[in-house]
Order: C-alpha cells, then structure tokens, then sequence
C-alpha cells in the first residue's frame, strides 16, 4: 500500500432537518448490496465499505480510504451531501479495490433519499440504491479533525509546538531537489493551532484525518475536491501535499515557519 499526497477539507456544518428522523438513521453502517445503471456496485468482503452518521457528519472506509464530511437530512428522507467529500489518497491492492472505492464514492455523491428499513438503511437516488446493515466495529472518525470525545483532544503537540501556532503563506518550497511551482493567484497556506492545522492548497481547502496514528506520527491529510483553472494550479497543489505528508518537523527561523521531511522543506512567511 503506498500513501500518497491527500486530496479533500475545510466542510460547512450542516444543519439537520427532521431531528427526529435524522437521529434514527445516525449509527455504524456496512454495506452489504448496491447497484447502479451499470449493474451491481463491486463490494470486496476483505475491504469492506463502511458508513457513520453523527448528527451532521457523515463519514468511513470506502474500501481503502478514509472519507468524511457534513450532509442533511429531512423529515421525509431527503439526504444532500453537503460541499463533497473529504477523502484520504491511498492507493490499495489488488485493482478491484479502488474500483470498488470509486463505485461507492460516485454512488453516494448521487443519492438524494434514504430510508431506514427492518435491518438497515436504503439509500436512493441518480440511478443507484445502496443497502446498508448495522456495522458492529467502532466507525472511523470524520476527517474535520474532531474525536467526538471530550476525554481524547486533538492536539498539535507532536508536530507543531505552541511557537509555530498562526498563519501562514508558503513563499518557497523544494521537495527532492526539485522548486515546488506556487502561483501569485492561488496563494497555499497553512493556520495552526492547538488544535489542528489546516489551510489551503492553491485551490482546495485541507486538514488532517482521524484517527491519530497511534505513534505520533504526522497524519494523513484530506482536502476538498475542486479542479480549478489553469491545470498548473493543481499540479502545484499536488505537489505541495505530497510534500507536506513528508512532514519530520516545524521550526521558527528568522520570523518564518520551516517545514523539513525526507526531502522536503518548506518556507512560510506570516500571513
């Protein structure tokens, strides 16, 4: 499995029509059947598809990665993601896994309804039904950077120490010998804090994933999911988040923050 630079966050909270309705779907899910215009959705039992739904986030495994954001939901069942999602960028083994990814990510994208049923709930919608049985596992957490425990905070404390905390513009940047390209029109920047990091990437806005890794290391990162104009634009936002998933340590040196990693640095000034 190879990780690579993270694309999709910075999610709009939602507000949840239909409370009554709207708490009786919240819960773990797994998918156990869908299908679409083009047949049956490819469900791998050694990668399974996973979905939590927790007042106004939404998230889980969609085969390999990690995905989350915010939807709504009505009294009556009408679902609406809101602002796409957020989702990690593993590449996971064998093809079928991705593929099964992309099936499930397309479909959920494009159902508008859900109904809760004796064992489960349906999801409808763009030419797709999905079936969803209760998930005995613990869900992934959403990947807006929060646990939903009070007792288990998020904190910067491995990667960025309290002197790092602000905002900040990348004004230079190499990763393995190579200048990272940032457009004067798609500035990418980065705000830190005792609870987070985040910012964006010349088009998209990015944060960190849940869980934590349990050794401290640094995080996967997730991104919105928006092409913007000239291509350039996200050949450079790419590059950047590949190089700042290299992430070994933050320093403040002459007023700017410096990022280094295996074959990375990083140069902002204070935005």
């Amino acid at each position: 499995m190879r990780r690579t630079g993270l694309a999709v966050v910075l999610l709009l909270v939602s507000a949840c029509l239909g409370s009554d309705f709207a708490d009786s779907i919240e819960g773990n899910w797994i998918l156990e059947s869908g299908s679409g215009d083009g047949g049956p959705l490819l469900i791998l039992d050694d990668h399974p598809i996973t979905l939590t739904l927790d007042g106004a986030q939404i998230g889980g495994v969609a085969a390999c990665n990690l995905f989350g954001g915010n939807y709504r939901v009505g009294s009556t069942g009408n679902f609406q993601i809101v602002e796409g999602l957020a989702i990690t960028e593993m590449d996971c083994s064998p093809p079928e896994v991705m593929d099964s990814e992309s099936q499930f990510m397309t479909a959920i994208l494009a159902v508008d309804k859900v109904a809760l049923v004796e064992g489960g709930l349906i999801f409808t919608g763009g030419g797709y039904e999905m079936r969803f049985v209760a998930n005995p596992d613990a869900p992934p957490p959403a990947a807006d950077g929060t646990t939903g425990d009070p007792d288990q905070p998020v904190s910067n404390a491995d990667w960025f120490s309290a002197e790092t905390h602000g905002d900040w513009v990348l004004v230079t940047g190499t990763a393995d010998g190579s200048a990272l390209q940032i457009a004067d029109t798609h500035p990418i920047t980065l705000s830190l804090s005792d609870q987070g990091f985040g910012g964006t990437s010349g088009c998209n806005g990015y944060g960190f994933a849940l869980p934590l890794p349990a050794d401290g290391s640094f995080p996967p990162i997730v991104s919105t999911m928006m092409a913007c104009d000239p291509p350039e634009v996200m050949d450079a936002e790419a590059a950047y988040l590949s190089a700042l998933q290299r992430f070994e340590s933050a320093s403040i040196v002459d007023g700017q923050l410096v990022i280094e990693g295996d074959g990375v640095l990083l140069v902002y000034d204070p935005a």
